[in-house]
């Protein structure tokens, strides 16, 4: 490969012609006259090369084989749409840097799966990157090296099965001999000082020994286990701790340990054989979740139970660390309504995580202080006011605050999600907002994001159930993008529960429907009218009907269409735009579940779901028993009506009619008559149709083929003829599409459960350009490259003429056997242009 090293910033004529026949003479000769080169003035081996301007940049010529086609990939949007990820456990090291483990993919924005390091000032150190690939369950931590507990089979570029150990230096590489590699899951870790970790979980082999649910494991070298240590407990163990006597109490879901009857809790010794404590018999009636020893001879245990040591003290209770294990009856009063999962003290108080909705006969949504002293009352002043979700991990500070981890999203009315610190007197910390994410994943209607919306001036809003983090803030369930692909971070609607379906009308209004009870500051129940751009609530529209829905669309009149979820009188209705909107209850078509909605220009109704597509007369509001009722019988995820009398389907479904149809058709809007001759043929499920009004229809979802092409999840197909794919437009996404915006300014968005686009890292959302660059004799006139890469190919000749300029940080790749480059070509400095045969 050879290239040359100066860029005009005005090209009056240049021609590479690439055919075989000339190729190698023109390379040879290149190659001398690059050996000869400066960075001022070089001569080529083609007809014309003549510079106007001054060489102000590098630009790179090169000059190779090979074919390649591809759409362009914007360099905006790039920020990630994510659904709340868990915390399970945590630790401090020595320097007082918080690691974090659990089920994510994101810490505030930055892509770091199931474990994550935060600095001491609350930043995400990026550089520390295990990056498990699977649930991280539990740590323990001891000088320089972190023992990772869990479910993955790779951690710190090494292949480890559910456990490794790992370096708290550099990106936090696995240790390279030390692989117990246990052959199921890890639940709970505790190290002695002596050397040794005790491991407990889901396993019954470790370290290519049968050890089942408890083992003990040498730190050094390749964590050879204990052979003469051998409890047995008969089941999962779920919690661990050790004492200063070297006693190690156990809990989990086992009957028999060491070979003695002690049903759930369990005090062995950590040294000779793990013989069990005869005496010390709690015997709890269910199961054992955590545990936590005072220091002072008292044991705190939750779990399952109703009873323990002989005391009525169900969830929750405190017993003696020696003796028979005998549980205070004084310490009666927590009785939680639910599971407590984490516990940890601090002087008197205890703190106690979980899912639980009642403690101390006080309403707290799974987070509680309560005292070590008198009855273990919780304190009454004391509410972190989670709104919903669990706390599966705490941890207390010098200072005297509280990290809490767990599957919550809101604190004190603050959005922080998955991870908070709380001080001791019970205030959200809000400089230490966080957002702990994972990747989307199928919801509503299998569906993530399940709305989309384009305003006029071309910017893009978004809906469902997703946020997103950004400067130090979090947006959820309704978003919008700017037109440069930027997120509109000034535009926070922020309902306080997900968006199921969007719509815009002609007066510049938005409709959402969703779960959310108040949305930009203001009570509203199911549905709501924003006003566009500024996304005000309309003080006056407020219609008497009851969701939830799962579609809307405007009639491109004065209603809007809705369709509720089954159990909801299962009907779609219609209500007024204006006013206050009055719903049409004299109109009920009675329809199952509703996947898609949309409406013609003569207000004609379509509606699809798993039965099929029904069309509702415009001027009636009645089924139309005209339209096919071969339609019946389709499984319909997606539908589009363009101005011509046609309805496209898209969803899973192999034959209409008696005609094959793989997953996409085209059907008359009057009568429901297959096309006969348009026939893509997509080999799996479509999720998403959206029309240009171009005569192209781009499609998204599950597939890989269409026709004898391949194609991954994305496809553009021509609405006439027979539906000829293009062959230039061909970006590959790595999961499902699951919405497509075309925002008629030459940009596609592309919304699901991938995480790049063409190779490259994308989080759910991403935008390609919609102009395919592919042909035989193809012009290049009057065009900006903005950004990304832009691939152009031609069977015969590329030709760029007047106006087209490569702005800097673009790229340009021209393919075809001839390239010619004329007057009035310009590239940025910073800009690329690759030239291939």
């Amino acid at each position: 490969m050879r290239r040359a090293n100066v860029l005009p910033t005005q090209i009056d004529a240049l021609t590479v012609e690439t055919q075989e026949n000339t190729w190698g003479t023109r390379k040879a000769q290149h190659q001398k006259n690059e050996s000869q080169s400066n960075n001022t003035n070089i001569r080529q081996p083609i007809p014309l090369f003549r510079w106007l301007g001054e060489c102000l940049c590098l630009f790179y010529l090169l000059l190779t084989t090979g074919s390649s086609h591809a759409t362009t990939l914007l360099d905006k949007p790039n920020f990630a749409l994510q659904i709340q990820g868990t915390i399970s456990t945590f630790v401090r090291d020595d320097a007082g840097r918080l690691y974090v483990g659990g089920s994510f993919d994101y810490v505030n924005g930055h892509f770091l799966s199931n474990l994550a390091r935060l600095n001491t000032n609350g930043t995400v150190d990026t550089t520390w990157t295990p990056n498990p690939d699977g649930p991280v369950n539990t740590l323990a931590i001891q000088g320089s090296n972190l023992y990772v507990g869990g479910s993955f089979s790779t951690i710190g570029t090494q292949t480890r099965t559910n456990l490794a150990k790992i370096s708290t230096n550099g990106s936090g590489v696995a240790d390279s001999q030390w692989i117990p590699n246990p052959n199921s899951i890890v639940q709970t870790l505790i190290l002695d000082t002596e050397g040794y970790l005790y491991v407990g979980g889901f396993f019954w082999t470790i370290a290519q020994q049968s050890l089942p649910y408890l083992a003990k494991l040498s730190t050094s070298g390749v964590g050879a286990p204990e052979n003469s240590w051998r409890p047995g407990p008969s089941a999962p163990v779920m919690s661990l701790l050790l004492d200063s006597n070297h006693n190690l109490f156990v809990g989990g879901f086992f009957s028999t340990i060491s070979n003695q009857s002690h049903p759930y809790l369990a005090k062995l010794s950590s040294t000779g054989t793990g013989l069990a404590d005869p005496n010390w018999t709690p015997t709890p009636n269910g199961y054992i979740e955590t545990m936590l020893l005072d220091g002072s001879g008292q044991l705190y245990v939750a779990g399952g139970f109703s009873t323990i040591g002989g005391q009525a003290l169900p969830a929750l209770a405190r017993i003696s660390d020696s003796g028979t294990g005998a549980a205070d009856p004084t310490w009666w009063a927590p009785r939680p309504v639910g599971q407590i999962y984490t516990m940890q003290l601090n002087g008197t108080d205890l703190y106690v995580g979980g899912s639980f909705t009642q403690i101390s006969g006080l309403y707290r949504q799974s987070l509680a202080k309560l005292s070590t002293n008198g009855i273990g009352e919780a304190d009454a002043t004391w509410d972190a006011e989670l709104t919903e979700g669990g706390i599966a991990a705490l941890l207390p500070d010098s200072a005297g605050n509280l990290y809490v981890g767990g599957s919550f999203k809101e604190i004190q009315g603050e959005k922080t999600i998955g991870l908070a610190r709380i001080s001791n007197q019970g205030q959200l910390d809000t400089q230490f907002i966080s957002a702990i994410g994972a990747r989307l994943q199928p919801h509503y209607s299998d569906k993530t994001i399940t709305g989309t919306a384009r305003q006029s001036d071309g910017r893009i809003i978004l809906g469902g159930d997703f946020f997103t983090y950004s400067s130090g803030k979090i947006l959820r369930y309704l978003i919008r993008i700017n037109t440069d692909g930027s997120l509109d971070e000034s535009w926070t609607p922020d309902p306080n529960q997900a968006i199921t379906a969007l719509t815009i009308d002609n007066t510049n209004h938005l409709y959402a429907c969703g779960d959310f009870t108040i949305i930009s500051g203001t009570t509203r129940t199911t549905i709501v009218k924003l006003s566009l751009p500024s996304g005000a609530v309309d003080p006056t529209w407020i219609p008497k009907t009851n969701g939830p829905f799962t579609a809307i669309a405007f009639d491109g009149a004065e209603h809007v269409v809705v369709a509720r979820l089954p159990g909801y009188d299962n009907k779609i209705r219609q209500i007024t735009t204006g006013g206050v909107g009055v719903e049409d209850r004299s109109w009920n078509s009675d329809l199952d579940y509703i996947n898609a909605l949309v409406i013609d220009h003569e207000h004609n109704i379509f509606a699809g779901g798993t039965w099929g597509i029904t069309k509702i007369d415009g001027a009636t509001h009645q089924v139309d028993t005209n339209f096919m009722s071969a339609l019946y019988s389709l499984e319909i995820h997606a539908l589009e009506v363009d101005g011509s009398g046609s309805l496209y389907l898209g969803g899973s479904f192999y034959n209409i009619a008696g005609s094959t149809r793989y997953n996409i058709a085209k059907v008359s809007t009057t009568t429901g008559t297959l096309d006969p001759y348009w026939a893509p043929q997509i080999n799996d499920k479509v999720y998403i149709l959206a029309l240009d009004g171009s005569g192209h229809l781009y499609a998204g979802g599950d597939f890989s083929m269409v026709g004898d092409q391949p194609r991954q999840r994305l496809a553009k197909i021509q609405t006439t003829g027979n539906g000829v794919l293009d062959p230039g437009w061909a970006p590959i996404a790595n999961g499902r599409v699951e919405q497509i915006v075309v925002d008629g300014l030459g940009s596609a968005y592309l919304l699901g459960e991938f995480t790049a686009i063409s190779g490259t890292p994308r989080g759910g959302l991403a935008a390609v350009t919609t102009e395919t660059c592919y042909g035989d004799n193809l012009l290049l006139q009057d065009k900006n490259y903005n950004s990304g890469t832009t691939t152009c190919t031609a069977t015969t000749a590329i030709t760029t003429a007047g106006n087209t300029t490569i702005q800097s940080g673009a790229t340009l790749q021209l393919h075809a056997p001839t390239i010619r480059l004329e007057p009035g070509f310009h590239a940025i400095t910073g800009s690329h242009l690759n030239v291939s045969q």
